[in-house]
Parts: structure tokens; C-alpha cells; sequence
């Protein structure tokens, strides 16, 4: 099991007024499962909305899809990860994103923070 996986959100919309959303894991980059889902869908509307390296990304992913499992939308079972379609809306999924963005930003500044340490060691 791969340590770092991209956590992607996907952005399908269904009809002019119904916009689902697929929160995924890939090895690959997200534009690539992305075709991969829109080669076995009817409707090939769907589109990056996010994306983003996450260290454990399958735990982070599994927590998502247990937290929305009331807003679960099935799809057809021909259909790449079919499970993994949610009807959160817009305001939901920019406020994920928010966490999701800080949580990358957090884990920035600690990076940052350690090797400025280690530099500072180094240069004693």
C-alpha cells in the first residue's frame, strides 16, 4: 500500500440542476481517473474540482465516504466506483476543500519548520 495517494474530487453533473460529487483515491493523477470514469458513464460531464497529495489518503478517504454515507448517490454498477458519488452540494464541498487545502497548507509549514531545524543543525 502506497504511503502518498492523490485525494481527488470529482465534479459529475447529472442534469443542468443535479451536480454529484466522487471523492476518490488514485495512484495515478486525477485527470487520468477521470477519463477512466468518463469512459463508462452516459453522461461524460465530469470533471477535476480538486485534487491533492495526501500522506494515509485511504484513511482520509474511507472518513469521507463513512461521513457523507447519508448522502450516498448510486450509481449504476457499470460505472467506475460507483459508490463513491455524493449529493453534498456546492457550499459542502467548498468547505471540505477548505479543510482539506489547510490541512495541505499545515503540512507545509511543518516541512518547512523541519528542515530549517536540521539547517540550522548542520550549519553549527
Amino acid at each position: 500500500m502506497k504511503l502518498i495517494r492523490t485525494l481527488y474530487i470529482l465534479q459529475y453533473r447529472q442534469s443542468k440542476r443535479e451536480i454529484l460529487y466522487k471523492i476518490g483515491i488514485t495512484g495515478k493523477t486525477a485527470n487520468e481517473r477521470c477519463e477512466e470514469i468518463k469512459a463508462t458513464l452516459k453522461n461524460k460531464d465530469v470533471s477535476v474540482f480538486w485534487e491533492g497529495k495526501f500522506f494515509l489518503a485511504y484513511n482520509m478517504e474511507q472518513f469521507l465516504h463513512a461521513y457523507f454515507r447519508h448522502k450516498n448517490a448510486r450509481m449504476d454498477k457499470n460505472v467506475s466506483g460507483y459508490t463513491e458519488f455524493f449529493n453534498i452540494g456546492i457550499l459542502t464541498v467548498y468547505g471540505l476543500i477548505c479543510v482539506l487545502n489547510t490541512l495541505m497548507f499545515v503540512r507545509f509549514c511543518v516541512f518547512v519548520y523541519i528542515v530549517t531545524l536540521l539547517l540550522n543543525y548542520l550549519a553549527q
